[in-house]
């Protein structure tokens, strides 16, 4: 979010497809609640690189594009 710090709740399911692509869903309670769903890789470095769509409560929708490190450290 252009390098500002949010805290978040939420949870995510990922599930492995062909050709080591992951599949991501799952919702979390900032900006009154959201949900998303994407489309990544894991990195030589064992990050978890993907692309998907955000939905939040409000109507609003959103592409975005993140990075998942092992220990849960996430940017957005």
């Amino acid at each position: 979010m252009n390098g500002v710090n949010i805290t978040d709740n939420g949870n995510a399911f990922l599930t492995n497809s062909t050709g080591g692509v992951i599949y991501t869903t799952g919702r979390g309670t900032a900006f009154d609640g959201f949900t998303f769903q994407a489309l990544g890789h894991y990195g030589a470095d064992g990050k978890l690189r993907d692309t998907g769509t955000i939905f939040n409560t409000k109507g609003m929708v959103g592409v975005y594009k993140d990075q998942i490190a092992k220990n849960g450290d996430w940017i957005l």
